[in-house]
């Protein structure tokens, strides 16, 4: 099953039967050690020991980012990303190559005082931070491995939360941006900020686009003014909506 053809050989295999590293032969003790370590390098993020002060030292020192596990020892969704997420190959290989993991339970010891200063209020929540405890990007929430990977590098581009937070405060407003901009809030759970967001979009944009879903939902998320246009015409056309959007919906949101 697994070619094996030299003795003695020493194969590290994941949960569900992969290879995920052999090695073969005699060798010293140091050197057995190391394929171990390889072994885990490549079957699971490797998240480091020690204080949040030794983290952000090794970040400095070897000029990476840092991924922030927040968790709760209750957290059910915590514990299915630790075990199917965590643990993928593909996910191995580009958080420990790339940046310095620590992971923290945000109800005791340190994880509170890491809880307020970078604003964590639910779980799970992933931060990703520069090596000046700058977030960079932040994610909420449990997904799939190939989802949270794909987010994850997109994170810490151009369109990651803390490139587009300075591209929103530099008076960059076209409106293609500005919906990225509120799916990447939501993604961080930055709920005030989105809403603020939102409300901007509603006084700019033509009103027949929330005709359109994804306007239409930030409609239903956001708006909370009877008094503004927007409100006034959605609710004077909502006969029109109804044939879009369930009604118990959108009658919802207008008694609200």
């Amino acid at each position: 099953k697994y070619g094996t053809n030299a003795y003695p050989t020493y194969l590290f295999i994941s949960a569900d039967e992969k290879m995920i590293y052999s090695a073969s032969g005699y060798t010293e003790a140091d050197k057995f050690i190391s394929y171990g370590k390889s072994a885990l390098n490549k079957s699971s993020i490797q998240f480091e020991k020690g204080t949040w002060k030794d983290i952000v030292s090794k970040a400095k020192r070897e000029n990476k980012p840092i991924f922030l596990d927040c968790y709760t020892t209750w957290c059910g969704p915590c514990k299915q990303m630790n075990n199917t997420v965590c643990t993928h190959p593909e996910m191995a290989e580009y958080f420990n190559s790339n940046y310095i993991n620590a992971k923290v339970d945000m109800e005791k010891g340190e994880g509170l005082k890491l809880k307020e200063m970078f604003g964590i209020n639910a779980f799970p929540t992933y931060v990703y931070i520069d090596v000046n405890e700058v977030v960079v990007n932040k994610i909420v929430g449990s997904m799939p491995a190939e989802e949270f990977l794909r987010k994850s590098q997109e994170g810490m581009s151009e369109n990651g939360l803390s490139a587009m937070q300075k591209r929103y405060s530099s008076g960059e407003r076209d409106e293609s941006f500005i919906l990225q901009y509120l799916r990447t809030l939501e993604m961080a759970n930055m709920i005030k900020d989105a809403r603020i967001v939102a409300e901007g979009l509603f006084k700019s944009t033509d009103q027949n686009n929330f005709k359109n879903k994804e306007y239409f939902r930030h409609f239903l998320s956001y708006m909370e003014d009877p008094d503004s246009d927007l409100f006034k015409y959605v609710y004077k056309n909502r006969g029109e909506f109804y044939n879009l959007y369930p009604q118990d919906v959108i009658d919802r949101k207008l008694r609200s």
